[in-house]
């Protein structure tokens, strides 16, 4: 086990995605790959090294809510774990890239980079600090296939991406990514919208946005946190 990681985030990792295969078991067919990933200890130790290194910096910069271990792991590995399981259910296999809007923390997109290593990606982060936090994270991991964009998503380069691209939203609000925000890349690589939101969620109104051709719920195995998946097919 690499030093840097905690034998707590380590053992919070491994036993609530337990906890989430379980509880998802029968509901992600056609995934195999992702969950024999999961099922070795060098992918559930580079989850749980992404979030001590997410610790580390978090005293300089500002990149998540501080929470115990076992909060901070349901609440940002394990929700980014459960929606790459959901989205790769969802497309089976016909993505070719993905794009995370507002990376931040590098969650879902560096647990993405993670569990789908043969994909290209690219974390889009208009914060400097923050896009110097991914990259070292993309050193530290060894994730040869994920770029950095230290840009607005409307000034974002993605022309290394094979098209179609899956955008992932988690940390952005419908008022401050738009779809007028969007449609630059989107021109350039057309491809379906993923956002992470709250159960409460409205798929009914979610203006600014156009109603999603689909929402998918789960809830995170911690606490039963209940969560959503908005689906927008084909966005463009």
């Amino acid at each position: 086990m690499n030093e840097g990681i905690s034998v707590n985030a380590l053992s919070e990792v491994e036993s609530q995605l337990r906890a989430l295969l379980v509880q998802l078991e029968g509901n992600t067919p056609g995934i195999e790959d992702v969950r024999t990933a999961l099922s070795q200890s060098e992918t559930r130790a580079k989850l749980a090294e992404h979030l001590e290194l997410v610790f580390q910096w978090n005293t300089k910069v500002d990149l998540i809510s501080p929470a115990p271990v076992s909060v901070a792991v349901s609440r940002h590995v394990i929700d980014s774990v459960a929606c790459a399981l959901l989205v790769g259910q969802a497309f089976q296999g016909s993505l070719r890239s993905f794009v995370d809007i507002g990376s931040g923390a590098g969650f879902p997109g560096i647990v993405f980079s993670i569990l789908y290593s043969e994909l290209p990606g690219v974390l889009v982060e208009p914060r400097e600090k923050r896009a110097v936090f991914l990259k070292e994270v993309k050193r530290r991991l060894k994730l040869e296939r994920v770029y950095v964009s230290h840009s607005r998503v409307e000034d974002a380069t993605i022309d290394q991406l094979s098209s179609p691209s899956l955008y992932l939203v988690r940390a952005l609000s419908g008022d401050e990514l738009t779809p007028e925000l969007l449609h630059p890349i989107l021109v350039k690589n057309p491809g379906p919208i993923c956002r992470m939101v709250s159960a409460q969620w409205d798929s009914n109104s979610p203006a600014p946005w156009p109603k999603p051709e689909r929402v998918i719920d789960y809830q995170l195995p911690l606490d039963g946190t209940k969560r959503r998946l908005a689906i927008w097919e084909c966005f463009t």
